[in-house]
């Protein structure tokens, strides 16, 4: 006795046509996924010196527990930090005008802090600028805007990147769309440069917006009207004060 799927193989074989079955059970699924589809999620990259406030945070604990404990008072301070970071030692300059920290490349967030507790080292020396920047020009070559020069150590800061990307006025017609790169600041330099070959899994932040984050974003929603969840998204990631200007930044990486 035949049973109805082979009869229904039969049928449909003589159209030459083929069917599966599938339960009924999976239509959640099915709606799930269709959820998915119609929520389109965009990627993008954030340099690691923008998301700050978590290690800002733990630094601050960390000095806190050990030198408030003994009577010490600590204070953040914002002083000029990769200049501050070369005369400590801590850094060198690398071509880009970028400080680099010895193990840990240039994908760094620098952090100052102010304490009434002398330390018995007073760490303070001539600037320094990495020996292998001398004979490499990898930097220079990927710069998008040709803002790294051959003939001088100090970048044409008001032609780079990320000069651009964090200023309200739109993007000057001499520079290329496939030059955008990240949400905010630009990768290009640090990505080439072989003393962060060992790092590049730290050179990132991923973040992703949904497609009607997105649709938010792109039309300039007035920040007090977005979602929680957005503000959230935004104030974990350190986007918030640069909210002003996600909509062009987005803009623009999406259509290159």
């Amino acid at each position: 006795m035949k049973t109805v799927t082979n009869m229904l193989k039969s049928e449909f074989g003589k159209l030459h046509a083929k069917f599966k079955t599938v339960s009924t059970i999976h239509l959640k699924e099915l709606q799930d996924e269709i959820n998915e589809w119609k929520q389109k999620k965009y990627q993008t990259v954030i340099p690691p010196i923008y998301v700050y406030s978590e290690i800002r945070a733990i630094c601050k604990k960390i000095l806190s527990r050990i030198l408030q404990k003994n009577g010490y008072s600590v204070d953040r301070v914002i002083l000029p930090l990769k200049l501050l970071a070369v005369k400590s030692g801590l850094g060198q300059y690398g071509k880009n005008n970028i400080c680099y920290v010895d193990g840990m490349g240039s994908f760094t967030r620098l952090e100052a802090f102010y304490t009434d507790y002398e330390f018995p080292t007073n760490n303070w020396h001539e600037k320094k600028f990495m020996e292998s920047c001398k004979t490499c020009s990898l930097c220079k070559n990927a710069c998008p805007t040709q803002c790294i020069p051959e003939d001088r150590f100090l970048i044409h800061a008001d032609n780079c990147l990320t000069y651009f990307n964090e200023n309200i006025e739109d993007f000057p017609t001499w520079i290329s769309p496939r030059s955008h790169n990240a949400l905010v600041g630009c990768m290009r330099c640090q990505i080439v440069c072989p003393q962060n070959k060992k790092f590049h899994q730290m050179n990132e932040h991923i973040v992703n917006f949904s497609e009607e984050e997105i649709s938010i974003i792109l039309q300039k929603t007035p920040k007090e009207n977005i979602s929680q969840e957005l503000a959230k998204k935004l104030a974990d990631f350190n986007l918030d004060e640069y909210y002003s200007l996600l909509g062009r930044n987005l803009s623009v990486l999406m259509n290159k």
